[in-house]
């Protein structure tokens, strides 16, 4: 990490605005692909289609870019390596992007004839989201390696994970600032899709967080291939790396009965290693056996559905916590003309619950139910029952209280039970 707090901090702050930058980016990929690619129409419109978000793509990447080059000079500044050195912006790398979007053409087409035109594409641009991000992403992580490797005042640069990384970038940052010319840089520039992983340059020492030191101690715990170790680190990774296999597990006490304990007991893991919220996704074709896998490992009823790789995370915790889920619901009726009916998620103590993830902050739960119980209610489906999933963070003494109030400041339909899944355990709101 690096030497001060300030630049630690600075290191923090823009990973979270790489983060954000990318998250702008596929909103607009989304926007246009809904506003230009006809799905009965793939072949006449996708010219215009993939000018427009070629377009869109190099002015993200540019940003990226740019945020990268300007928290790279004050970086140098505070940690006393180089500053006033010229930062030159990475350019995109246009004929990769442009193999994506083909990628995702092709895509659409193979499955049209399976789920409709429409559910294709829904599906394609789904799939491709992690790509998109990686394009932008590269913007910055390009500009701070080229930087860097130009920079006499560095040792090189280091592997700066999301939090939860999976195996494999785990192993890449627990290398420390390896990577420190064209020649040994090669596969630390390995960045997957949907990856939050970043890079900092190094002055002078490193000296590795309490984190690091875990995925250090992972790592050199495993021996031979690349695909032997990274198999031992998923074996060995749970509650450090996100593609950790599922350790086996008991049902708890939960049982049957009218009324639910108002809180589950602390992960029998670590309780001070927080969990990331990861916005919710579709698996990708690099993850997609990985979470199935993970997905048979519950134990549980799926009625055919993929689970989401937040949603298998959530019942991994649930079975930690000794929380028995009945089963997991499937999908709403196909309805022509209208699409597929809302639906709740899963069943638990008898009773149906609707799943969300996010932060913790009163106005994005708000939002997240408010959207869900309106949209359920224009097709007649009630939901009442939601289980919020703040991952790694805590809930404040203000946000309990926000939380209970829900019915009573919200215009709408009102619920009936709210649980908060936080390190702490699992707790009940007490609705006003």
């Amino acid at each position: 990490m690096a030497q001060t707090r300030q630049g630690r901090d600075l290191t923090e702050a823009h990973k979270q605005a790489q983060i954000d930058l990318s998250e702008t980016g596929v909103a607009d990929f989304i926007d246009l692909t809904a506003g230009l690619l006809d799905p009965a129409r793939l072949d006449g419109t996708r010219i215009e289609w993939a000018g427009y978000v070629a377009t869109s793509l190099e002015r993200q990447h540019q940003a990226s870019a740019s945020l990268a080059a300007t928290y790279l000079d004050t970086y140098r500044r505070i940690e006393g390596g180089g500053s006033g050195i010229p930062i030159g912006l990475a350019a995109l790398d246009l004929g990769s992007a442009v193999g994506s979007l083909d990628f995702m053409i092709a895509r659409a087409k193979t499955t049209t004839g399976t789920v409709g035109p429409r559910m294709a594409v829904s599906g394609a641009t789904n799939l491709m989201v992690g790509a998109i991000q990686r394009h932008i992403l590269a913007g910055g992580r390009d500009t701070i390696d080229q930087a860097t490797l130009a920079n006499p005042n560095s040792v090189g640069w280091r592997r700066v994970t999301d939090g939860k990384p999976c195996a494999f970038c785990a192993l890449l940052a627990s290398r420390g600032p390896v990577y420190t010319n064209a020649n040994n840089a090669g596969q630390g520039r390995r960045f997957h899709d949907r990856c939050g992983c970043t890079i900092e340059e190094v002055i002078g020492d490193w000296r590795p967080t309490a984190a690091e030191r875990r995925l250090q101690e992972l790592a050199d715990g495993a021996a031979g291939s690349l695909q032997d170790r990274l198999q031992q680190m998923r074996q060995r990774g749970q509650g450090v790396v996100n593609d950790a296999k599922a350790p086996a597990t008991q049902a708890g006490s939960g049982g049957g009965g009218a009324t639910p304990p108002r809180r589950s007991g602390p992960s029998a893991g670590d309780p001070e290693r927080p969990r990331d919220v990861r916005r919710p996704r579709e698996r990708t074709p690099e993850d997609f056996d990985l979470w199935a896998e993970r997905q048979r490992a519950l134990g549980f009823r799926t009625n055919g559905q993929d689970m989401k790789p937040h949603e298998i995370e959530f019942a991994e915790r649930m079975a930690e916590l000794g929380e028995t889920i009945d089963e997991w619901l499937a999908a709403g009726e196909m309805v022509d003309g209208v699409g597929r009916l809302p639906s709740n998620d899963l069943r638990w103590k008898g009773r149906e619950f609707e799943l969300k993830r996010t932060h913790a902050k009163y106005a994005a739960v708000k939002a997240l139910i408010s959207k869900a119980t309106k949209a359920a209610g224009a097709h007649g489906v009630r939901k009442s029952a939601f289980i919020v999933d703040f991952g790694g963070e805590r809930i404040s003494a203000k946000l309990r209280t926000q939380l209970a109030q829900y019915n009573e400041r919200t215009q709408g339909m009102p619920i009936a039970e709210l649980w908060a899944l936080t390190p702490e355990g699992l707790e009940e709101i007490d609705l006003k």
